[in-house]
């Protein structure tokens, strides 16, 4: 760009087909939904808190664009993923151990602060003063739901999702083994999912974080 900044675009794949359903103006009012949720949060972090969060400069969410689908056009952040770049050395050292450690209590106390009292997502909103609007949960897969007041109710909406799915794929597999342990452990998280959480965090408050159930 001409100050010398740089942009990465994301895009929506619209090849890979990861949605549980079948009508597509369902699905694409879904994709627009998520996406918008993951604007919506990197400016909410970037206006209420100091946490290192990219820039949105633009985006379209719709599929009548120039591109074709749904994008996003975000600040460039250079670097690395972990173990790099303590990888070619084999081990890190108490003092930068002290400094990732200090700045995770860091992002860590933020969020507890910016708690919320139900579980749900972050939509688009001009006006991060007044708080921050809220909406249905959408997954990776399109699923919506929510919000919850309680994280019980949470959890086995969750198992329920992600038992439907696993019995799904079963039923388009040819005896997969591996697709019916899945299919078993989605069956015991769903039968435990009533009892999970102590009672007393049942009802929050609930601090942000990265929803995806899958």
């Amino acid at each position: 760009m001409p100050d010398n900044t740089l942009w990465m675009v994301r895009l929506n794949n619209s090849l890979i087909q990861k949605s549980a359903f079948a009508d597509e103006r369902k699905r694409f009012s879904n994709v627009r939904l998520f996406l918008e949720s993951g604007i919506a949060t990197m400016m909410f972090a970037k206006r209420q808190m100091k946490i290192p969060v990219t820039e949105a400069y633009g985006f379209n969410t719709t599929c009548t664009n120039h591109l074709g689908g749904p994008y996003i056009f975000i600040e460039y952040v250079s670097g690395q993923t972990y173990p790099f770049p303590f990888s070619h050395r084999g081990a890190i050292c108490e003092l930068e151990l002290r400094k990732i450690y200090s700045q995770l209590t860091n992002f860590v106390w933020q969020l507890l602060l910016t708690a919320f009292n139900q579980i749900t997502m972050i939509k688009l909103n001009s006006d991060f003063a007044a708080g921050a609007a809220v909406g249905p949960i959408i997954d990776r897969k399109d699923h919506q739901y929510g919000p919850f007041k309680d994280s019980r109710k949470f959890n086995t909406k969750r198992a329920e999702v992600v038992l439907a799915d696993e019995e799904r794929a079963q039923n388009f597999s040819l005896g997969d083994e591996a697709l019916k342990d899945r299919v078993v452990s989605a069956a015991l998280r769903k039968s435990s999912a009533a009892q999970a959480g102590a009672e007393t965090f049942r009802r929050g408050p609930f601090v942000l974080q990265h929803v995806d159930l899958y």
